[in-house]
């Protein structure tokens, strides 16, 4: 029966009731952390503060480097965004891909023609990477290209919507504290206003977003995004520093090798509030696609520079991707549904209905209280319920937070707002959210226990924390590689 579907028995358990209160703990936590992340995002957003902040900064030059891969259905319209959000500053543009057949590039070189006269933009080849990844080839292939004489260099995915605004906030952010290494943005999804989501993949992404803003609601973080990090120029080319050795010596994750070394220098990585990137989700998107981009992910978190960058990325593998999901955040949700079934399946039955009322509101029964909590067992399953939707509800509203700051931010009122029905999209995320616990769980083991992954068609093996083979594609049904040594030299030869 559904009002057994939670035993008295099970309830009353003191491991049971441990393991619950570990529980707890994490959902008050999440609750408190997401509820700041709502109230930054709610703040007073003075975009007009903020292009003045930039054309205060306006003799810094700004250089952007955009590794580039293919072409999709908005690369123009980002490449758009990003070229406006020059306005105030001297900047340039420089964009890198690997080779002349990827679409990217007659894409950039249109795209350049298109803007002359207007910006300073170069297009760059950069070649075949069988030593490290492709992005961070091209990166090191964008940075040699760099003016000397730019102040700042930013490092911009392609699909990124940017903002003068955004721009503004990451400058003020280096230029007012000297310890602070890179300034980062923060991607957020949403779900434009009159499509809905035709795949459960899309609520997983959704559950996987809401998870990473736990990270990002303090002034100093610990982690960063790849896809908009800000740097000083002569922080980035500093041998003291060393990212772009670190970059070189068969790196894997661009931003992980960054934040390695600001913890390593004791100095700080920040993502300022309104520094968020919207991102148009893809309704189609895929269980396949975000397999991949799970296994990627926890894949970068099982490569490193050095044994403290692996002590620290082995924490977040193993302990913040699998035990704290699964065990503590998938008990929760599957708890604190079975309890609120088995509660109202109580509510219909009268005899239920009778102890369950005479329990909550008389004290609690000499013969009901239980376990190392002793208390009643509909006090567990109430509490619990109660703790769970409070973290979810508040994980939903920074969501909706910042999808509103986004809309203030670019002065684009609605464009990001979805009109999906808010009860069946709390319902997804719900599901998401446990089914992207149990996906993230296994992907981490999986990055453990596997020496390779497969990025863009590129198979990339690892070793030891780095690159150790890259197979590609040779264009006629087989694949291609080259001793990374003989490709670190050729890379030697070419950047430095």
């Amino acid at each position: 029966m559904l009002s057994t579907m939670i035993s008295d028995d099970l309830v009353c358990n003191s491991w049971f009731q441990t393991s619950m209160m570990a529980c707890w703990s994490v959902a008050v936590a999440a609750t408190f952390i997401w509820t700041k992340v709502s109230l930054r995002s709610s703040s007073n957003t003075n975009v007009l503060a903020s292009s003045k902040s930039l054309l205060k900064h306006s003799n810094k030059k700004i250089s952007v480097v955009l590794p580039v891969k293919g072409v999709h259905a908005r690369t123009t319209e980002n490449w758009k965004t990003q070229i406006a959000s020059s306005v105030g500053a001297e900047m340039e543009f420089i964009f890198v891909m690997e080779s002349v057949q990827d679409p990217a590039y007659e894409a950039a070189l249109k795209f350049k023609k298109s803007m002359e006269g207007t910006v300073a933009m170069k297009v760059l080849v950069a070649g075949e990477s069988f030593h490290c990844s492709q992005k961070i080839h091209n990166l090191l292939v964008g940075v040699k290209q760099v003016d000397p004489r730019s102040t700042y260099v930013l490092l911009l995915d392609d699909d990124a919507e940017m903002s003068s605004t955004v721009l503004g906030e990451l400058v003020t952010c280096l230029d007012a504290d000297p310890r602070v290494l890179v300034a980062s943005g923060w991607p957020h999804e949403y779900i434009s206003p009159g499509t809905t989501p035709r795949t459960f993949a899309c609520y997983m992404l959704l559950g996987y977003r809401l998870f990473s803003y736990l990270g990002i609601p303090f002034k100093h973080t610990k982690v960063l995004w790849g896809g908009c990090l800000l740097l000083r120029y002569k922080d980035l080319v500093s041998p003291e520093v060393g990212i772009l050795e670190g970059w070189r010596q068969c790196g894997y994750s661009d931003d992980m090798i960054v934040g390695g070394r600001a913890h390593r220098l004791g100095m700080y990585i920040s993502i300022p509030p309104k520094a968020m990137l919207p991102a148009k989700m893809d309704v189609d998107y895929s269980f396949a696609r975000h397999w991949n981009y799970m296994h990627r992910q926890m894949f970068v978190l099982d490569t490193y520079a050095d044994n403290n960058d692996r002590l620290v990325n082995l924490v977040l593998l193993l302990v913040v991707s699998f035990c704290l999901l699964i065990f503590i955040w998938f008990n929760l949700q599957v708890m604190a549904s079975l309890g609120f079934f088995s509660l109202c399946a109580r509510m219909l039955d009268s005899d239920g209905r009778a102890l369950l009322a005479r329990r909550l509101t008389q004290g609690w029964d000499g013969d009901a209280r239980c376990g190392v909590l002793n208390v009643a067992p509909e006090f567990v399953l109430v509490l619990n319920f109660v703790l769970f939707s409070m973290a979810f509800g508040s994980g939903l509203v920074a969501h909706w937070s910042i999808t509103r700051m986004c809309e203030r931010v670019t002065g684009r009122r609605g464009l990001y707002t979805h009109t999906v029905n808010p009860f069946l999209l709390a319902a997804g995320t719900f599901l998401g959210l446990a089914a992207q616990c149990l996906m993230q769980g296994i992907a981490s083991l999986v990055a453990l226990l596997s020496d390779r992954v497969v990025w863009s068609g590129t198979t990339y093996i690892k070793r030891g924390g780095k690159v150790e083979e890259v197979w590609r594609p040779d264009g006629r049904g087989g694949l291609k590689t080259k001793p990374w040594r003989q490709s670190l030299e050729q890379c030697r030869e070419l950047v430095g």
